[in-house]
């Protein structure tokens, strides 16, 4: 994760500590539920299994992720439709949305 933490003027603000975390959380935690990840030309789509307690765990990864990678837009579905995670942001940012890809088990 630590050779996509800068892209272009675009940076994630975590240390390389608090990275390797929330690629350990990101790993134990989601990759496991996803179902189907579909690029589009502006980001990401996740469709996640909707297991107990999953979408407070997105939620919460999103609330996280607002705050170091605020260049970075995030969409969760709302309760009660299937469990969706969007993640879209600027052309500059497609190798850290090419790296949330990989890291959730796509490409």
């Amino acid at each position: 994760m630590t050779d996509v933490k800068r892209t272009e003027s675009l940076a994630c603000n975590l240390s390389e500590v608090a990275l390797e975390a929330r690629q350990s959380f990101v790993r134990a935690s989601l990759t496991p539920h996803v179902q189907k990840i579909t690029r589009t030309p502006a980001g990401l789509w996740l469709e996640l299994d909707d297991t107990e307690g999953l979408r407070e765990r997105v939620e919460a990864l999103v609330a996280k992720e607002r705050e170091c990678c605020e260049f970075l837009s995030f969409e969760v579905s709302p309760p009660g439709e299937r469990l969706r995670l969007g993640i879209t942001g600027p052309e500059a940012a497609d190798e850290m949305i090419d790296f949330f890809a990989a890291a959730l088990g796509g490409q």
